[in-house]
């Protein structure tokens, strides 16, 4: 949720400073790069250090903060913040939005592979960017 707010905050916040249609071609086109890059599959990196003495909890807590700054959701909770300028909507939005995602996955990961294959829910989410950068172009030239 931290990080969520805090890249809703940045995207509500960068609004601020810049303004006008070139700053909502900038979003629709993070938008559509967003697409892009979902279609490529995150790498596994095997981690060989010891982790710290904090025990599990925290030192999960701690690795998935820094690990998740800069992800897509991140970068895609700053651009709707800076696109609808709300930070507790946009924030409870994609935060519901990820554990909707997450949990079904985390617990059915293993049986749900056997009938929707990774490459699907990567195109799947590369269309709603997709969609999402359109959307905002369309709104720009509409109205």
């Amino acid at each position: 949720m931290a990080n969520h707010a805090l890249a809703a905050m940045g995207g509500y916040y960068l609004s601020d400073f810049l303004s006008g249609a070139w700053f909502q071609y900038l979003i629709a086109a993070s938008f559509i790069a967003m697409a892009f890059w979902t279609l490529i599959p995150d790498k596994v990196e095997d981690a060989n250090e010891a982790p710290p003495r904090i025990g599990a909890f925290l030192t999960t807590l701690m690795a998935f903060f820094l690990i998740e700054i800069g992800d897509k959701t991140q970068i895609a909770t700053a651009a709707l913040a800076a696109r609808f300028h709300n930070v507790i909507f946009v924030a409870a939005g994609t935060t519901a939005g990820m554990l909707l995602a997450d949990v079904p996955a985390v617990l059915l990961a293993n049986q749900a592979i056997n009938f929707v294959p990774l490459e699907y829910v990567r195109i799947g989410a590369a269309l709603l960017f997709f969609g999402l950068g359109v959307w905002v172009l369309m709104a720009l030239w509409v109205g």
